[in-house]
């Protein structure tokens, strides 16, 4: 008997100076006096062309809107007076612990049987923080690895090794409030339906000040590979041959949001003189904030999720035959089926025109997946040999390619919207309940 365990850990902390523009004490009441000459989008008139400027620059307290005043609460004060463009300057932190456990145990059951056995764990998430902790960035990183041998000696000339084999990766990259409270509902923002433990809070841009935004977070899944294998070694005269098959389960349950949650850029546009051309004097980002008023805007109605589930199995055969003292030959087949991952809620499958019927699966099976194996190695003197081999292999398509096929329509409608400066449109109503395509703009 031998047994073996071992513990790694590692603590490691990097640190970053952030600066940058948040709102004043002043903005944040709606005084934008010392930013200059804000024009109030209300007043426009598109016949003659005018606009009015909001009296003493100030945005009233009634047209401030209630996303600002919600979104100011994740917003820290500034740190100082705005100098060359920067208000604000805070230490942050990057953390990324490290923790591992290795297991092993070697047991000789009997004069033919040995027991071999194997335990793996690893966990190393890293925490990047933000300006704002809600927007700060979780990637969780965790794994755990299972193995089991047992061969078994019936003969000096013949041996079975059969193992069994459990894989488990969980990786998801996600801003820290993730499915923390429901922010839809929070900012009042229509028409994006998020349940609470998928919700994430809206992603700003400001134009010449802040920008938190995380786009196409969270991103990422769990993963469950189970695996059974036998394989048999056979010596026979000049011919060493083994065989083996192996089957494989494979469980992946992935998240793709695409901003499932807003994303919203401010530049100034309606605060402006909206003027035309060169004429057009751009206010600041941060009026149009406060007035809830964006320039663009960025919504996925619909959460790009899948379950999928697939069974793959493989059958080998190969012979190494020393023909002569010099030369030796491999012959080898490899058969493989991968089954295409179907999704366990149904939404994955191929529509044959020709039979009319639905295939369960993202694409059609390949049932024609043969490997040929042959290679030789001659010894050419007693100091050189010559080797070479041929063989054809076969790869399983990668998941990632899953995520481009639910992001679309219909488990996914994405409205990209560009609004025009002469008809402001509030940030709570950008998106419309039901678009009528994948990408809708005025």
């Amino acid at each position: 008997l031998f047994a073996f365990f071992d513990y790694a850990g590692q603590r490691q902390e990097a640190g970053t100076v952030a600066v940058g523009r948040v709102p004043t004490t002043d903005e944040r009441q709606g005084n934008f006096s010392a930013d200059g000459v804000i024009y109030d989008p209300a007043t426009f008139n598109p016949a003659t062309g005018t606009i009015s400027a909001f009296p003493n620059n100030t945005i009233p307290t009634d047209r401030i809107s209630p996303f600002a005043t919600q979104f100011l609460n994740f917003l820290p004060l500034p740190t100082g007076p705005i100098v060359g463009g920067v208000n604000y300057t805070m230490n942050l932190t990057t953390t990324s612990p490290y923790d591992q456990y290795l297991g092993r145990v070697d047991y000789n059951l009997s004069a033919k049987d040995t027991l071999y056995a194997e335990f793996q764990n690893s966990n190393s998430p890293l925490l990047t923080s933000n300006i704002s902790a809600p927007f700060d960035i979780l990637t969780r990183k965790k794994g755990t690895n299972f193995s089991l041998q047992d061969i078994h000696i019936f003969s000096p000339n013949l041996i079975n090794v059969a193992r069994v084999g459990y894989n488990r990766s969980d990786i998801l990259l996600t801003p820290q409030a993730f499915g923390s409270q429901d922010f839809v509902q929070l900012f009042g923002l229509q028409n994006l339906a998020l349940p609470k433990d998928q919700s994430v809070p809206p992603a700003v841009t400001v134009t010449g000040a802040f920008a938190l935004t995380y786009g196409t977070d969270p991103q990422g899944g769990i993963q469950n590979l189970f695996q059974y294998a036998d394989e048999v070694n056979l010596t026979k005269g000049r011919h060493q041959i083994f065989f083996g098959v192996e089957a494989d389960r494979l469980q992946f349950n992935g998240t793709w949001q695409t901003y499932n949650g807003g994303n919203y850029t401010f530049d100034g546009q309606y605060v402006s003189n909206h003027g035309t051309g060169s004429a057009l004097k751009l206010g600041p980002g941060l009026a149009d904030f406060m007035l809830g008023l964006p320039s663009a805007a960025e919504g996925g109605i619909g959460i790009p999720q899948g379950a999928f589930r697939e069974s793959d199995v493989a059958g080998y055969f190969q012979d190494t035959w020393k023909i002569l003292p010099k030369l030796t030959l491999n012959l080898g087949l490899r058969y493989e089926f991968y089954q295409p991952p179907s999704d366990k809620w149904g939404r994955a499958s191929v529509y044959d025109i020709v039979h009319n019927v639905n295939i369960p699966g993202a694409w059609k099976p390949n049932y024609r997946n043969f490997g040929p194996r042959i290679g030789f190695a001659y010894a050419v003197t007693k100091n050189t040999v010559i080797r070479s081999g041929f063989g054809i292999y076969y790869n399983s398509q990668p998941y990632q390619f899953l995520a481009f096929l639910v992001s679309k329509l219909p488990i996914l409608t994405l409205q990209n919207l560009t609004e025009n400066i002469n008809t402001p449109v509030p940030v709570t109503n950008t998106f419309a309940a039901n678009p009528a395509s994948s990408a809708q703009a005025p």
